[in-house]
């Protein structure tokens, strides 16, 4: 039984030293080592049972021993739920990817479709906060709580609704901090007001501004 079939797409790998080549190795094949080409006859007519190929594109014969199938990517993504947090899956074949989260607050009441397009759009790479009052957040009643990890996400979020902050200028806590000189950064340290695992990001006099600490506003935190 032959390993490929026609239509199969293969790359042709170097048979130099595979003993006994089917077909027969010459130096002339060289040039099609790394390629990926479409199988278009399969010869079984060789008189010691062995197996040939021929592919789209070159004239030669060639060893099944000397071609790898190139499987095709297949994507898929999963969603589950256990009632409190739903979950979006990325898997290319059968390896996960990436994955993102979403998880309902106590006071809400679950859906499944308002988790489940949150969970799938946080995934694809466009953030979204549906629950968030920005009503509430522009008029400075409201403070944001964020990660180093979803700081990037909720920025962009701000900047479509065109908040600034108050210097004027783009910045990361996070990494302004690793790039003060170490005495300012004891002082920070002192002051406990170095970035840790989470800022509070809020509204003061129209721009944005951040504290390491909680604030005395009410608090939406952004996953």
């Amino acid at each position: 039984m032959s390993k490929f079939k026609v239509g199969d797409k293969v790359r042709i790998l170097d048979g130099s030293k595979i003993e006994n080549y089917t077909g027969c190795w010459n130096t002339f094949m060289k040039c099609y080592v790394g390629e990926v080409h479409t199988i278009k006859h399969v010869k079984r007519d060789w008189t010691d049972g062995r197996v040939s190929y021929k592919l789209d594109d070159t004239i030669f014969a060639w060893d099944e021993r000397g071609l790898e199938l190139v499987s095709e990517k297949k994507q898929k993504i999963v969603i589950t739920t256990d009632g409190r947090i739903t979950k979006a899956r990325l898997y290319d074949n059968e390896k996960l990817v990436r994955q993102a989260v979403a998880s309902c607050v106590t006071d809400d009441k679950f859906d499944f479709n308002v988790g489940a397009n949150l969970a799938f759009t946080r995934l694809m790479g466009t953030p979204v906060a549906t629950s968030l009052d920005w009503d509430k957040f522009a008029h400075g009643k409201l403070a944001v709580k964020v990660t180093k990890k979803t700081y990037d996400a909720f920025i962009k979020l701000c900047e479509q609704r065109n908040f600034t902050w108050h210097c004027g200028q783009k910045f990361n806590p996070w990494k302004m901090y690793d790039e003060m000189p170490s005495f300012l950064k004891a002082l920070t340290d002192v002051r406990d007001e170095a970035p840790s695992e989470h800022i509070y990001i809020s509204v003061v006099d129209g721009d944005l501004k951040w504290c390491a600490k909680r604030t005395e506003l009410d608090e939406y935190e952004f996953i």
